[in-house]
């Protein structure tokens, strides 16, 4: 079976980055041939994961050794032009300087002309596989080199503040949803949101930027209440177990141009 990300090897000195490349292919795009969002948080995901495994710091040797597993606790993206079916992607990847517990990783992506077509950030924690706690571990932290050089962006764009009731609907984790570490997968919570938008918003737009706090994890069969806002060019939706928040998600989005008849 082919490997959706083939391994390149890092180009910087000491693996402080890593570069893997992604084709575009009919299961990668939406509708409209666009990429799809949580097709595009696979592909950092995976990423970040090959990038840890150069490091020694992977899936693996981090279980066996520690008892411990990655947790993003963030993500945020920025999309210049939504790549679309037959392209091929360059992602890069380094991590910025450990703050307290969160480890920081930035994303840089590029078409096949070298253009940058997207940039995206986010935060990881340590936790324990046990009992799901979060740990620093400083040993993992001496794994991961952090290259003297700007990232795509230093700060967080903050929630997007929409005004006025919204939509609320309820869903369920389902098995489709999880992921090895028994909860809903960081990439999944993209189609929430665009299941949630909707078929007709989702064909006449597209999502520009977005970004994903993850609060509380959601377990199998949790019953979850998302309630979604819009506004002219900003979205949100936010997802709770009665009255405990698990998740916020906010963007913007633009239309898309008008599809000439056939």
């Amino acid at each position: 079976m082919e490997n959706r990300i083939p391994f390149v090897p890092a180009t910087a000195p000491g693996n402080e980055n890593c570069v893997v490349s992604c084709s575009m292919k009919t299961c990668s795009v939406d509708m409209n041939g666009l990429w799809r969002l949580s097709d595009l948080l696979i592909q950092l995901q995976e990423a970040a994961g090959r990038h840890c495994e150069n490091l020694g710091c992977g899936r693996i040797p981090l279980y066996r050794d520690h008892g411990a597993v990655w947790v993003l606790t963030r993500n945020e993206v920025h999309i210049h032009r939504s790549p679309v079916l037959g392209e091929t992607v360059t992602i890069e990847t380094f991590a910025g300087p450990v703050r307290r517990t969160l480890f920081p990783r930035y994303f840089i992506l590029r078409d096949a002309d070298g253009k940058t077509v997207a940039e995206a950030a986010s935060f990881w924690v340590l936790c324990s596989a046990k009992d799901r706690r979060m740990i620093f571990l400083p040993e993992v932290a001496a794994m991961v080199p952090t290259p003297d050089r700007e990232p795509p962006f230093t700060r967080f764009s903050p929630p997007v503040p929409i005004q006025g009731s919204g939509t609320v609907l309820s869903c369920h984790a389902v098995y489709s949803d999880l992921d090895v570490n028994g909860h809903v997968n960081n990439t999944r919570y993209a189609d929430w949101l665009c299941d949630t938008l909707g078929t007709a918003f989702m064909g006449k737009n597209r999502i520009v930027s977005f970004r994903i706090d993850y609060h509380r994890e959601v377990l199998p069969d949790l019953e979850v209440r998302l309630e979604v806002k819009t506004d002219s060019a900003a979205f949100s939706m936010s997802g709770f177990h009665e009255d405990t928040l698990l998740f916020d998600i906010s963007g913007r989005y633009e239309a898309l141009p008008e599809r000439s008849p056939v």
